[in-house]
């Protein structure tokens, strides 16, 4: 036969620092992804985008190419993860078929 105890629930549950989420660094100090910035951005028109790129990655720029307000971008090598990152963030998406990251322009995921 089961009983009921009434133990006190606060006992064993004890709150610890490297469980409370206050920062925006994860353990392996990689910044945490920001979906908000994602979804803003992926409204928003090619000459947006292309604006940021320019500002703030400008080496991507270089190798973005547009066409049909589609921007597409190919790299030669694995960029590294802070690419990518920042690739995702500005709303690009990772196309496998093309294997090329590509940002619709404005009309969502095509």
């Amino acid at each position: 036969m089961k009983t009921n105890t009434n133990k006190n629930r606060n006992e064993g549950a004890q709150s610890r620092p490297e469980q409370v989420s206050t920062g925006t660094k994860t353990s392996d100090n990689t910044t945490f992804f920001n979906f908000r910035e994602r979804y803003h951005n992926l409204n928003q028109p090619a000459d947006y985008i292309l604006a940021s790129l320019a500002r703030w990655m400008p080496k991507q720029h270089k190798l973005a190419k547009v066409a049909r307000g589609v921007i597409t971008i190919q790299f030669p090598y694995a960029p590294m993860y802070q690419v990518t990152r920042e690739l995702s963030e500005l709303g690009f998406w990772w196309n496998a078929k093309r294997n090329a990251w590509q940002h619709y322009g404005g009309k969502g995921n095509v």
